[in-house]
């Protein structure tokens, strides 16, 4: 090496500067006994001494500023040789230098990438002329590679796995081979696919049960971390189908039974809100539908048995008595007579249910007089709720009371008023009750009237 050369060269010129020193001290050591021996020998030889050491002055000078120049050059060779070493030593150091650190600023910039999540490489030709060099940078080169490419690898397998696990293909499996801790991935995709599949066949057979009818069905899988809300929100599904079709059969039944009260109770939500309207709808329908029936029934029952009650030849006051009798108690009323138009346009009581005839008040009226009178007067039926305390009592076996409503309509045949009923009740009169007596009204008007022709007929065969 250079130091090595210039140690070398600098003992050199120590040797020759060391003779040259030498080479001096003989010379005066000979001039010392020269001039000894000029004393002795005298001036003859003092003079060649003398010439003498003037030669060997002039050539020891001469080679005095050979060995100088010699030094001289010798110390520019050696600077230039030292200069021509550093340029030599740092131009190596740098190709050394740029020969490691241009591989280490490759694999640190793909690894800067490999970090980032980019494992695409953009600098093809540098990795592979790295990885052709037959060093240890060319060993780290091919190392990293396949590094980068067994991570690749790895990544593509995940990917692909999660690709068909989010399209559906609860199948899939990883296909790569996966070493050291790697291992762990491949058991959490294997275990995630599994629970996956799992919890799909758990959520199929529940659905499936739930298609067939099968409400009892539950979830049999092990559901974990959020999938529980899956099986959380699949109880309560089945809970309020449940529920809502438990109700949809109480419903059912209750329509079936013609019950009146029949309400949809449980708690029905999101679409199933329509299935509820349509019960209350259809229950309500229903309810009207039986109450428009039970009405019916009952008017065209209250008409069956009047009808029953005034068949056949009757006298006038069996009829009357009949009529009242049946009247008042079908109309859960309290009190009742019953009222016949005579000649001379005069109103006479003929028959009455739990009537207590007061003291003072008469059984006959004029047309006109009273409310019978008046509305036998007007062909129209009248209905008082404000009762004189003297007008008519409700007597029983613990007291008496004065009746709340009063009703009287007439009957008539042939717009000609045969007479009247005078109902009394503790509670008011209905629609449906007043609707009955005005459909059985044509009817007692014609028995009435047929009773009275017959009465008369026999009236003119006995005379």
């Amino acid at each position: 090496t250079y130091h090595e050369l210039v140690q070398n060269t600098q003992i050199i010129i120590d040797k020759y500067h060391q003779g040259f020193i030498n080479l001096q001290t003989d010379y005066k050591v000979q001039k010392q006994i020269v001039n000894t021996q000029l004393n002795v020998i005298g001036s003859q030889i003092r003079r060649t001494a003398s010439k003498m050491s003037e030669s060997v002055a002039i050539d020891f000078d001469a080679t005095n500023k050979k060995t100088q120049i010699l030094v001289n050059k010798t110390r520019w060779q050696l600077f230039i040789t030292i200069i021509i070493a550093l340029f030599i030593g740092i131009s190596l150091g740098l190709f050394i230098s740029r020969s490691i650190t241009v591989p280490l600023a490759i694999v640190i910039n793909r690894s800067n990438k490999m970090s980032l999540g980019i494992m695409k490489i953009d600098v093809q030709n540098n990795v592979e002329q790295l990885m052709v060099r037959q060093d240890e940078i060319g060993e780290l080169g091919r190392a990293y590679d396949t590094l980068v490419t067994y991570f690749k690898v790895i990544i593509e397998d995940v990917v692909q796995v999660s690709l068909d696990v989010a399209n559906g293909n609860l199948r899939s499996i990883p296909k790569a081979e996966y070493k050291g801790d790697f291992v762990q991935i491949k058991n959490s995709l294997e275990n995630a696919s599994f629970n996956l599949q799992s919890v799909v066949k758990d959520i199929v057979q529940v659905s499936q049960g739930l298609a067939s009818g099968n409400l009892r069905v539950t979830p049999k899988a092990k559901y974990k971390g959020d999938f529980e809300q899956i099986k959380n929100a699949l109880e309560i599904t089945l809970l309020a189908q449940s529920q809502v079709i438990e109700d949809i059969v109480q419903v059912a039944k209750g329509l079936a039974d013609d019950s009146k009260n029949v309400v949809a109770k449980a708690d029905y939500q999101g679409d199933f809100i329509k299935i509820k309207t349509a019960l209350e709808a259809a229950a309500n329908k229903l309810s009207e539908s039986m109450a428009r029936n039970t009405i019916q029934n009952w008017l065209k029952t209250g008409q069956t048995e009047l009808s029953k009650k005034i068949s056949g030849e009757q006298e006038i006051t069996d009829l009357a008595k009949n009529i009242c009798t049946f009247l008042t108690t079908y109309l859960e009323a309290q009190v009742g007579a019953f009222y016949i138009v005579e000649e001379e346009n005069r109103i006479k009581l003929v028959a009455s249910y739990a009537y207590n005839q007061r003291k003072g008040l008469p059984n006959e009226f004029q047309i006109g007089e009273g409310l019978v009178g008046q509305a036998v007067l007007e062909k129209q039926k009248i209905l008082v709720t404000d009762i004189p305390e003297n007008y008519i009592n409700i007597q029983s076996g613990t007291g008496e009371a004065v009746p709340k409503n009063i009703l009287v309509m007439p009957f008539m045949y042939e717009n000609s008023v045969k007479g009247a009923i005078e109902i009394g009740s503790f509670h008011e009169f209905t629609a449906i009750q007043l609707e009955l007596l005005e459909q059985v009204m044509p009817n007692i008007g014609i028995t009435m009237n047929t009773a009275e022709s017959r009465m008369k007929m026999q009236a003119l065969l006995h005379k």
